[in-house]
């Protein structure tokens, strides 16, 4: 069952062009950046 947060979520992300996505690709890289 999903919650309607978290359906609004889903819709919102799948209309937009996904900005989480980008944020969490900036975390991943800075972590990477970091053992260096």
């Amino acid at each position: 069952m999903y919650s309607i947060t978290q359906t609004s979520t889903i819709a919102a992300a799948r209309r937009l062009p996904t900005p989480n996505r980008h944020v969490h690709n900036h975390g991943h890289h800075r972590t990477q950046q970091k053992s260096g």
